[in-house]
């Protein structure tokens, strides 16, 4: 399921706000518009902490 489906469903289930919705569709709009622009240079410490997080299991695929 995409993003944007999973969060539409969280929405009609009640468990985000209508604002809470709005702005997690713009922060994922201005991370991906940052990232294909190569404009986001925090992605290798992001790559970092996302590698390290799934080794020691703080969150998983």
């Amino acid at each position: 399921m995409c993003l944007k489906n999973e969060l539409m469903a969280t929405f009609n289930r009640g468990e985000i706000t209508e604002k809470e919705l709005k702005v997690v569709l713009q922060t994922a709009e201005d991370l991906i518009s940052n990232y294909k622009n190569r404009e986001f240079d925090d992605i290798t410490i992001c790559e970092k902490h996302a590698t390290e997080w799934l080794q020691e299991k703080k969150f998983t695929k």
